[in-house]
């Protein structure tokens, strides 16, 4: 028999993407599972040692910094080795964006083997799913929150998680950037935060915005928060400082002076000519 710790089965709660058991096991030689199937998702990571691994009858030989991923309802097998049998971490889980988000890291049945150097981390993060293995919301919480940290990790440490550019790739940039914007212009960020968040360094991604939005990204920026800035004026009767606070402008001047340059006229004479804020909220 393997020596196993576990975390049980746990009741459902969310369809996008939710931990439905984990655990840790250390093998004895030629420790066998399968053949097999399960229900949901189970990702195992290696720690130590070896074994080989069985899906849609291929074989792979697998180690330490090693791991496989195993789809619903499909049929496999592993096994550990006879000298040096493996010790692995694994993680259940299922969801709508659960295929979605192994896509992001480049698995799926057809290549469902990685490599990852972050065993610490990776296992530490199982080990504080176990010591959840408690009712109650708070720990409910924490283990959701735990699974996004473990495919945080590797996210950050596969190769097929990480920008490349070329291709369908460079829509994504943009999208990602525009979606950045969006919920961050308020903030006062700059081009440089853009990129690096979506993981490119800045003149390319001036590059990508010229030839899918005919524009720099830095007027992308400025346009979205002026028409954001047009909608608070035409709606609401707060002070030209709040909407430019608002609008990640550190002092109305400033604001006032980006404003013209875009619609042409200053603040103030776009709320009286467009009759807004008359009623206050």
């Amino acid at each position: 028999m393997e020596k196993t710790e576990y975390l049980p089965l746990l009741e459902k709660k969310s369809d996008d993407f939710y931990l439905c058991y984990a655990g840790r096991s250390r093998c004895l030689p030629l420790h066998n599972y399968g053949p097999a199937v399960r229900p949901t998702w189970v990702l195992h990571y290696i720690l130590e040692g070896e074994g080989t691994f069985w899906l849609d009858e291929q074989p792979y030989r697998l180690s330490a910094n090693q791991g496989f991923v195993v789809p619903p309802n499909v049929n496999h097998q592993y096994q550990a080795d006879q000298y040096h049998p493996w010790s692995y971490v694994w993680i259940a889980f299922d969801g709508v964006y659960a295929a979605e988000y192994l896509q992001k890291l480049g698995l799926s049945r057809k290549n469902p083997i990685f490599s990852c150097q972050e065993s610490q981390p990776l296992g530490e993060i199982v080990e504080q799913m176990l010591k959840h293995n408690c009712a109650g919301f708070s720990h409910e919480m924490f283990l959701q929150g735990l699974l996004y940290q473990f495919f945080g990790v590797l996210a950050k440490s596969l190769p097929a998680s990480a920008p490349v550019r070329g291709g369908g790739k460079q829509a994504d940039y943009v999208a990602k950037a525009m979606e950045f914007i969006r919920h961050n212009y308020s903030q006062g960020i700059l081009i440089a935060d853009v990129a690096e968040y979506v993981g490119i360094n800045r003149s390319y991604l001036f590059t990508l915005f010229q030839e899918h939005l005919h524009q720099s990204p830095q007027e992308y920026l400025t346009q979205f928060k002026i028409r954001r800035a047009c909608e608070l004026l035409r709606t609401t009767q707060y002070s030209l400082l709040n909407i430019a606070h608002s609008c990640g402008y550190k002092d109305a001047v400033v604001f006032s002076k980006a404003f013209k340059q875009v619609v042409g006229i200053a603040p103030g004479h776009y709320r009286r000519k467009s009759g807004a804020g008359m009623k206050k909220k």
